[in-house]
């Protein structure tokens, strides 16, 4: 069971993904069956590659409609924050100072579903627009939906997961843009409390982290407590899902890394112990293959 929840919530995530990397086709494909007015000036607006700017127009024309959206009865809940979800990734590809300000106008705007505001803070946050006020969203957005998690009241589990994996996702893609020792920090507190499939997920984050900003990370690790560094580790062990990112962290760990001291040096020697024994692991079970 506890498998086929881990596959179901992977879908979950993978189709947030999906959205960053195809938005036109997740969008159109989010509208089909809603009754939604798809016509002819709406679909050129969307799909005429040249007319960027009526595709902005009409994406812009469906966030502002989002409270309509979310009152929709016959729509079930998931789909109203696809569409949303979908028309914000679609917004963001385009890097231009009008779509700046409409994100920005946007940010200041209630009438969002909770993923939502996520996915803005985020979008926001990534273009400069209020970084501190956005990053901070986005940290108390994570305690609200670990605390949402360990309710006995929600019903909605599967949803709560898959916020709590999409804003840790914002927040490491942050951290590897901006370097922001201060989102480094708060998640490498987060280890100590995350549990079932938020923690599988965030061990492959935070592998993602060291590989990207490995001095940085490291110097902010080592001015953590001992349980911290710890849980950070044992985390980082649980992410090394494969040979392939063993031994990319394996170079990482000898360059750059290899010229830190102090405190750091510990910790790498502790990171190259984990990689290594992952290594004399997999190669023993190899050998016992027929």
């Amino acid at each position: 069971m506890r498998r086929l929840l881990g596959f179901c919530l992977l879908g979950l995530c993978l189709s947030t993904e999906a959205a960053a990397q195809d938005p036109l086709a997740e969008l159109l494909k989010s509208l089909e069956g809603t009754g939604y007015p798809l016509d002819d000036a709406v679909v050129l607006g969307l799909t005429e590659e040249e007319n960027y700017r009526g595709r902005i127009e009409v994406v812009t024309r469906i966030l502002d409609q989002r409270e309509t959206i979310h009152s929709r009865s016959d729509i079930d809940d998931f789909r109203k924050t696809q569409i949303v979800s979908n028309a914000l990734h679609l917004l963001d590809a385009y890097d231009l100072p009008d779509v700046n300000e409409v994100l920005r106008r946007l940010g200041e705007e209630d009438g969002w579903d909770t993923s939502e505001r996520d996915l803005l803070a985020y979008l926001c946050a990534k273009r400069n627009i209020l970084y501190d006020a956005n990053v901070t969203c986005l940290l108390e957005s994570l305690t609200r939906h670990e605390n949402d998690l360990e309710s006995p009241a929600n019903r909605r589990v599967a949803w709560t997961v898959r916020e709590i994996c999409d804003t840790l996702s914002y927040l490491g893609d942050l951290f590897i843009r901006r370097g922001d020792e201060r989102i480094l920090r708060e998640l490498f507190g987060y280890t100590s409390i995350a549990f079932g499939y938020p923690a599988e997920y965030f061990s492959d984050r935070l592998v993602g982290m060291l590989l990207k900003r490995p001095v940085l990370f490291v110097s902010c690790l080592a001015g953590a407590g001992d349980e911290t560094v710890t849980d950070v580790i044992n985390s980082i062990g649980f992410g090394i899902r494969n040979d392939s990112i063993r031994k990319s962290l394996d170079e990482v760990l000898h360059d750059p890394l290899d010229r830190v001291g102090g405190r750091e040096k510990e910790l790498v020697d502790r990171l190259s112990a984990e990689v290594e024994a992952l290594r004399m692991q997999w190669e023993g079970k190899a050998e016992k293959s027929p």
